[in-house]
């Protein structure tokens, strides 16, 4: 089961918590100068996104970051989620 909580979506960086098969990941995302990033620091990842929207290419970065596909997934769907809001 996946639940979404955003935290803080009024200004960058955004925040929100996932919580998915029992793990929980803070999410930590925004504009910089080259693009979007994404910070899970709860579990060490720091990667670039496309828009929050591209479900397909934040999959792909997530899975290069080391990421578990099915994890990876369902992250670039919550930011999809989330991207309606910012």
């Amino acid at each position: 089961m996946t639940d979404i909580y955003p935290i803080q979506l009024h200004a960058q960086p955004y925040e929100a918590k996932l919580n998915l098969n029992g793990n929980s990941y803070h999410l930590i995302f925004g504009r910089q100068i080259n693009g979007w990033f994404l910070c899970i620091p709860n579990h060490r990842i720091g990667v670039e996104l496309a828009h929050p929207s591209d479900r397909f290419w934040n999959k792909e970065s997530l899975e290069a970051a080391g990421m578990a596909v099915n994890e990876a997934s369902t992250i670039a769907c919550a930011l999809k989620e989330l991207s309606q809001f910012i």
